[in-house]
């Protein structure tokens, strides 16, 4: 069983007592209302009422959103056969028809979808430590194709982003298998150093959001401390590479750069 099996039934237990009725009354509002021609067709397309409303709180529940990101998980698959901006269309509506009933929308730096429920601490720490796939303890699988590579028991695509971005045409995979074969350790100075923000803060919500990540992020280093590890790593539809990995990434803050150093080291004479 993987981790996204666990989250999934520690969120089942999370929201079994959460009343799902006024939700799905909502969106069976929404369906059938009528509008005009255009939109009447593709809200026809919404899949079942009930599937959409679990899904909605098994994503929001406990948690705060970028509007943006919440339609991004939500448009691919509340939706059938019609146009993905169509789909993305339909999940800003059922946000907009359920709010208040699991989560409030607030305009503040960003439109945020904040959570009317709060989740036990030991789901907060369990997705918090483990949501943002981590770097791996042995080295990944190569891509042999661009469905084919990375974690050992996720399923994962050489491209990043959702369905629509994805294809089966040729992609330098070896590229990818190279990144993947470098390891990796953390510096052991440099984790005596506070992780402080890069950045000014316009509001106290972000100040306390970077505080939770720095304090999590010292739980995930405990876990990589004195052993090597990789990164998985993949493209995005330009062909730029991206390593995998959020709390550990050589792509993110200076902080998190200088974390980082190589686990075979050798030593730079000058001489071939």
């Amino acid at each position: 069983m993987n981790y996204n099996d666990l989250l999934d039934i520690k969120l089942q237990e999370e929201i079994k007592d959460i009343d799902l009725d006024p939700i799905i009354q909502k969106i069976e509002e929404l369906k059938n209302t009528q509008y005009w021609e255009s939109k009447n067709k593709r809200l026809k397309a919404l899949v079942n009422s009930d599937y959409i409303a679990e899904k909605l709180v098994k994503i929001t529940c406990g948690f705060s959103f970028q509007i943006q990101e919440l339609i991004g998980r939500i448009a691919p698959d509340i939706s059938e056969n019609i146009p993905y901006i169509d789909r993305v269309r339909n999940a800003a509506d059922v946000i907009q028809a359920c709010e208040d009933l699991v989560y409030e929308v607030f305009i503040g730096e960003h439109i945020m979808v904040k959570s009317l429920y709060i989740l036990s601490s030991e789901t907060y720490e369990y997705m918090g430590l483990m949501n943002f796939n981590p770097p791996m303890t042995e080295r990944p699988l190569d891509w042999v194709s661009n469905n084919n590579g990375g974690y050992y028991d996720n399923d994962l695509n050489c491209i990043l982003g959702s369905i629509h971005a994805r294809h089966n045409k040729p992609q330098a995979l070896d590229v990818l298998n190279i990144l993947q074969d470098i390891a990796w350790e953390l510096d052991p100075m440099i984790m005596e150093i506070e992780e402080i923000p890069n950045k000014e803060f316009k509001s106290p919500d972000s100040h306390e959001q970077f505080k939770k990540m720095a304090l999590d992020s010292k739980k995930v280093y405990e876990k990589y401390v004195n052993k090597p590890f990789w990164f998985i790593w993949q493209f995005d539809k330009r062909g730029r590479q991206y390593s995998k990995g959020y709390h550990i990434n050589l792509q993110s803050s200076g902080y998190k750069k200088a974390l980082l150093n190589f686990a075979h080291k050798e030593l730079i004479t000058g001489e071939l």
